[in-house]
């Protein structure tokens, strides 16, 4: 396996191994489903509920979708904790400004 020339995408398994002690790449749709952490010296690729949970949503949170549509919504969503901290700062410090 490797890249497949007809459709232009990366066809490993597993495309990116998290570290539970370290950031968060940038997710995207294309390779949601192909992230994997390292739990007993092997690797296991992430859960639904772990995607919801790097996003800030509750743990109440359900998505009654395939779960490979899960990893697609997730793949193409944005932290809704990190959009606030960029606006907020924004505000502080470009809109509420002392002249």
């Amino acid at each position: 396996k490797g890249y497949d020339l007809v459709t232009g995408k990366l066809s490993f398994e597993v495309s990116n191994i998290l570290d539970a002690e370290g950031l968060t790449p940038a997710l995207v749709a294309t390779d949601a489903s192909k992230l994997a952490v390292i739990e007993d010296n092997k690797l296991r690729r992430l859960l639904p509920r772990e995607m919801a949970r790097l996003f800030g949503f509750p743990e109440s949170f359900e998505v009654n979708d395939t779960k490979n549509s899960f990893f697609d919504l997730f793949g193409n969503s944005i932290a809704v904790s990190v959009v606030e901290k960029v606006a907020e700062n924004l505000i502080k410090h470009h809109f509420l400004k002392e002249n």
